[in-house]
């Protein structure tokens, strides 16, 4: 199996993901980006369509306190779920795994910028299809980079 990808870049935030070629990448008014297995409609509640498909959000969260990334989950995010460490040479992070409400799954990949802000990509998709979904997170995830 080799996957089909392409890169996504953000060039307002400086990173780069990638995602499966044939998915959509929409901006969102809010700043974040949201790239999914299927168009989303405008209004379409995100949560509701990972019950089916895979939904990826990426989010920069200030962190003015320049807290290290471990220290700044530990005080942003709950439920922070399984973690393990995201270790590619220079680039370091932390992926998390939580099961979310009406049988989604969340993937979770968390980066600090070389300014302090976090970069957080969440990957949602149906916990009943993870043999499906989770490798194509995996992979999404660990593609990012500054």
């Amino acid at each position: 199996f080799t996957p089909d990808f392409e890169v996504y870049r953000n060039s307002e935030f400086g990173f780069a993901v990638s995602h499966p070629r044939a998915w959509i990448a929409q901006e969102q008014s809010d700043g974040s980006t949201v790239i999914s297995s299927q168009e989303l409609a405008t209004g379409t509640d995100i949560a509701q369509f990972a019950q089916t498909g895979m939904v990826v959000r990426t989010e920069v969260a200030e962190n003015s306190a320049r807290l290290p990334l471990k220290e700044w989950l530990q005080a942003n995010v709950e439920p922070l779920g399984l973690t393990n460490d995201i270790d590619q040479g220079a680039l370091r992070g932390v992926r998390s795994v939580v099961d979310g409400a009406n049988g989604v799954q969340m993937m979770t990949g968390f980066f600090q910028g070389p300014l302090g802000k976090i970069y957080r990509i969440d990957c949602s998709f149906p916990a009943a299809r993870q043999w499906e979904y989770r490798p194509v997170a995996n992979a999404i995830v660990y593609s990012f980079s500054f």
